[in-house]
């Protein structure tokens, strides 16, 4: 039985190490998405390493699907060039590529809430 536990506990211990370099590979139940707030869409464009980096990153631990590139939140605007420099580095990497928006309001970091349907008084269904 300790035999056992110490067996366990290798092979727990060594997973991590077992999988490196390991593809992470796509789920069977659902798709992984991401979405890009504008402000990383201008970094990306300033700053390709920093893209490439997180790319990296995020690609070696979870297989992603798709993007959602978003190109407006509260007045500030990603320009052409952004939008179409990260949606040709996804499409490279063989990921989907759509597009998103935030409506939201000044500031652009609250909630949506502002944009939903009020609650009708109870009883008034």
């Amino acid at each position: 039985m300790l035999r056992r536990r110490g067996l366990c506990a290798a092979v727990i211990l060594l997973m991590p190490a077992l999988l490196a370099g390991a593809e992470p590979q796509a789920y069977r139940n659902f798709k992984v998405t991401i979405f890009i707030p504008v402000y990383a869409v201008q970094r990306m464009e300033r700053e390709p390493g920093w893209m490439q980096s997180s790319w990296n990153t995020i690609s070696s631990r979870l297989h992603v699907d798709k993007v959602f590139i978003e190109s407006y939140r509260s007045g500030t605007t990603a320009d052409d060039a952004a939008l179409a420099h990260v949606k040709s580095f996804f499409e490279s990497q063989g990921v989907a590529v759509a597009g998103g928006m935030a409506l939201l309001g000044p500031g652009g970091e609250g909630s949506s809430a502002r944009w939903t349907t009020p609650t009708p008084p109870i009883g008034r269904w």
